[in-house]
């Protein structure tokens, strides 16, 4: 057994691997949470780990993974890694949506859309093996930060949901009031993003949605053409390892 861990900009994700499945999986705040999931593997083993959050972040997981583990933080590759690759210069591509898209060319639809919903929404193109390039924008809670902070608009709540920020249901629109217009308004933008890439780069691409605000994307999409794929940043890191 070891240990996956998907460390974006907000969360820390982590995963038990064995034998090239995930038997456990879990997410934190910090990197705290790897402590635990550590202790299940035992007082050693290796943790394979893709790092977005910066260097603070990469100080916190070494502190929380146990002395006797071997902590593997992985790069984006200088070549493709297997991928063909237009992106330039290569290494400026996140190691995390690297990551998403070697384990999306996989699928075996020719023609693949990578979404991550996060803290940024993603969209990256992959068609027969080559990766296209993406687009970048701003997650649903950046909005409605960048709304609240620059216009005073009121902070956005979304009932039975755990957190203030979770994507609204797709009865959000049309908004009857301020509140509910901004959280329809965002997580609109966010699917309008999606759709339009892949109506203008891969029309009738099959599009992988993953990450934190990913489940709440899924019905503002197609379905006959969507696929919800949660850890697809940790299968990536278990397609990378096993390749070694």
């Amino acid at each position: 057994m070891w240990l996956a861990v998907d460390s974006g900009n907000t969360r820390v994700k982590w995963a038990i691997v064995r034998g090239g499945k995930i038997a456990d999986c879990g997410a934190g705040e910090n990197a705290l949470a790897l402590t635990v999931a550590a202790k299940q593997i035992g007082g050693a083993g290796d943790a394979w780990i893709a790092n977005v959050g910066g260097e603070k972040r990469a100080m916190q997981i070494k502190r929380a993974l146990p002395s006797g583990f071997r902590a593997r933080f992985l790069l984006s590759p200088l070549r493709g890694g297997g991928l063909r690759c237009r992106y330039r210069p290569l290494r400026a591509l996140g190691v995390d949506r690297w990551l998403a898209l070697f384990a999306a060319k996989n699928e075996k639809a020719a023609r693949v859309i990578v979404a991550d919903a996060g803290s940024a929404l993603t969209v990256d193109a992959l068609d027969g093996g080559e990766f296209l390039g993406g687009v970048i924008v701003p997650g649903a809670r950046l909005m409605r930060f960048a709304l609240r902070a620059k216009t005073g608009l009121p902070t956005v709540t979304v009932a039975n949901a755990k957190k203030a920020e979770a994507l609204p249901l797709p009865s959000s629109l049309p908004g009857r009031g301020t509140v509910a217009a901004i959280a329809g308004g965002t997580v609109a933008a966010l699917a309008g993003t999606v759709l339009e890439f892949r109506r203008r780069v891969l029309p009738g691409a099959k599009i992988l949605v993953t990450g934190g605000d990913g489940g709440g994307l899924l019905p503002w999409l197609p379905q006959s053409a969507v696929c919800h794929r949660p850890h697809l940043v940790i299968e990536g890191i278990i397609a990378r390892r096993e390749k070694r």
